[in-house]
Parts: C-alpha cells; sequence; structure tokens
C-alpha cells in the first residue's frame, strides 16, 4: 500500500514543527542606569535607540509586579526623558496632535516581577 510514504511525511512534518518551536534570540546589550543598576539582555533597541531628523525617539524603563504598572512608568520616564532633553513642558507634550506614539514595547520578567522597555516616538513636525 502508501505506508512507505507516511513515514517520511511524518519526519518531513516533525522536523518542521521543531523548527518552529525555535526561540527568537533579539540581540541584547547590557547597560548601566543612572542609578548604577546593571541590566543585562536589554533589547538592542532600548539600549542604541533610533534616531532621525524628522522622529524623536525616547526610551523608558521600569519594573513592578504589575505589568500595566510597568509599560505606564516605562512610558512616563520617556515622556519626561522627552521634556528635559527637548525643553517641552507637560502641557506641550499632552497638547500633540497625534501625541506621543509607542514605537515599540517589551516586557521581560526580572526576578518575581516584570521589566518594561518602551520606546516612543514624535514626528518633530508636530512640535512646530
Amino acid at each position: 500500500m502508501k505506508y512507505h510514504l507516511i513515514l517520511p511525511i511524518v519526519v518531513f512534518a516533525s522536523i518542521l514543527l521543531l523548527a518552529g518551536c525555535g526561540e527568537r534570540k533579539e540581540k541584547t546589550a547590557t547597560i548601566q542606569t543612572k542609578e548604577s543598576t546593571i541590566l543585562r539582555n536589554v533589547p538592542e533597541w532600548y539600549a542604541y535607540a533610533p534616531t532621525g531628523s524628522d522622529t524623536i525617539y525616547s526610551t523608558g524603563t521600569a519594573l513592578s509586579i504589575d505589568m500595566i504598572e510597568a509599560k505606564q512608568k516605562a512610558k512616563s520616564l520617556a515622556i519626561d526623558g522627552i521634556m528635559e532633553k527637548y525643553g517641552l513642558s507637560q502641557a506641550e507634550v499632552e497638547n500633540l496632535p497625534r501625541g506621543v506614539m509607542t514605537e515599540i514595547f517589551d516586557l521581560v520578567k526580572q526576578g518575581g516581577k516584570i521589566r518594561a522597555y518602551v520606546l516612543l516616538k514624535i514626528p518633530v513636525d508636530e512640535l512646530n
């Protein structure tokens, strides 16, 4: 019968399944925060934030037992960085036409807590 075809098909499907289960490794870095904390396995986009003439980028990270709180703190710190670097007030940031946009957001387990990393962006033309 056609049983001689079943084994190669099952082996091939198993290989495809196992290959698809492999973890994709994002490039990471090690950094030291302002508070002298050493962070390992930091997303490369966080350690080396992009730059552009038409977009302002800012990163933030925060640690919390709550995922939502970690994200909110990280975003708040990134916004504070934008205000400090570009001399903007809270009102100016809040009144941006499209607001501050989240470009990338990542959560990582750290001990018994969750660390959030966020990359925010603002188009430069919105600041004029």
